[in-house]
């Protein structure tokens, strides 16, 4: 696998990686949606899935029994 993958890798010049982005952006801005999602993972990498409402429930269900603890003279870390 080393083997090939030098070998590929040698076979392709700056100028064939420039081009070969120029066409991805090119057919990215004219509303080829998978270019664009090909283009934006590459340079953003890609998106990560959070739901944020569901850990801030989670942090604050944690708060307040810490607080509720807090105030029964129980210390609990």
């Amino acid at each position: 696998m080393g083997k090939l993958r030098s070998k590929l890798i040698n076979s392709v010049s700056e100028k064939d990686i420039a081009e070969v982005v120029a066409g991805l952006v090119k057919k990215a801005r004219s509303g080829d949606t998978a270019a664009a999602k090909l283009l934006l993972d590459r340079v953003l990498g890609p998106p990560v899935v959070l739901d944020v409402l569901e850990r801030l429930a989670e942090v604050e269900s944690k708060l307040a029994s810490y607080e509720s603890q807090q105030t029964e003279g129980r210390h609990v870390f």
